[in-house]
């Protein structure tokens, strides 16, 4: 009896040392991670960052590293990775997951991707103001655009030109006096596309009051590009910006804007159109100066309280680079 007892506890016994030890061997830790950095979390598109990861594993078993990402392309080094972001800006989230073999750890961080810088514009336009909405634009290539070219009673005088072009807003004698311009120049001022000689028009449908037209007809916007600039000249404009017309203008880099009120946009309306389109660079017109006798406001109402204003003590101006930021230019007629 005694031998079968010592016998039955040496089986449980053996028995029960056998758990503990497979109790032991299955016991295991995920691994740590106790950094995970990116070299920046700020890149442009395409660029490359280099991402390191520092973990540890108590067992000392050996560890894997996996990436995930929505986007761009991962080139795994160990416990180091390059990712080369996407051309496509946005936030991206990089998950990178730590293994031992059996149980696995993960953290992430966020990296943003912004759009490539573009290369400053260098332009070679000259912009020449006769005063009310007439300028005369001309190209690196030579070709002369004349805007809303005025008659004879305003006071300024008026010049004999070339142009290549010329646009006229509306019908009024101080808008639409094409004899300004030597020869046969193209002549728009319809709504709609056009081409003359090789630069593409828009005309854009607008009032020349705040009622509709009711009061002093229809307006026409014209935008255009050149020397890989947009431009846009707003006429008589009566009225702030609709969606629509925002839309069909698109962004735009220099900006011709009647700034006196009475028969177009007063002051305050002009700074509200600027914000609307964020222009690079503004010209204000249609403004009164010590020549004229029209019952508008001068310049320094739309300029009051701005920064980034330049007068030139001249009517011309050499375009070479766009600001960064909006700069107003006030340019002399005469």
């Amino acid at each position: 009896m005694i031998r079968q007892a010592a016998f039955i506890f040496v089986i449980i016994s053996i028995f029960t040392i056998g758990c503990g030890s497979n109790e032991e061997s299955e016991i295991n830790t995920a691994p740590k991670i106790n950094a995970f950095q990116a070299e920046s979390t700020n890149v442009k598109v395409n660029e490359q960052v280099s991402l390191i990861v520092s973990a540890e594993d108590a067992e000392k078993d050996k560890l894997t590293y996996s990436y995930e990402i929505s986007g761009g392309n991962i080139i795994l080094d160990g416990n180091k990775a390059t990712w080369i972001a996407p051309s496509t800006p946005g936030e991206y989230e990089v998950i990178v997951r730590v293994s031992d073999g059996k149980l696995i750890t993960q953290s992430s961080i966020k990296i943003t991707v912004s759009p490539a810088e573009q290369p400053t514009k260098k332009i070679e336009l000259k912009i020449q103001w006769f005063g009310q909405a007439c300028f005369l634009i001309t190209s690196t290539d030579g070709k002369k655009i004349l805007t809303d070219p005025f008659g004879s009673g305003l006071g300024y005088t008026v010049p004999s030109l070339e142009a290549d072009i010329v646009t006229v807003s509306h019908s009024h004698s101080d808008h639409n006096n094409v004899s300004m311009a030597k020869g046969s120049p193209d002549i728009i001022k319809t709504l709609g596309q056009h081409t003359a000689d090789g630069i593409s028009f828009i005309g854009i449908d607008s009032d020349h009051d705040d009622a509709g037209g009711s009061k002093r007809g229809k307006n026409i916007i014209f935008v255009w590009d050149m020397d890989g600039v947009r431009l846009a000249h707003l006429g008589d404009l009566g009225t702030i910006l609709t969606d629509d017309q925002l839309k069909a203008m698109g962004k735009i880099d220099i900006l011709f804007i009647p700034v006196g009120g009475y028969y177009t946009i007063d002051a305050n309306q002009a700074t509200k159109v600027v914000d609307q389109l964020s222009p690079k660079l503004v010209f204000p017109m249609h403004y009164k100066t010590d020549v004229t006798n029209l019952p508008i406001s001068g310049v320094d109402d739309f300029l009051k309280g701005k920064d980034n204003v330049e007068r030139i003590n001249g009517n011309i101006i050499t375009i070479k680079e766009l600001p960064e930021k909006t700069k107003i230019i006030v340019l002399n007629y005469k």
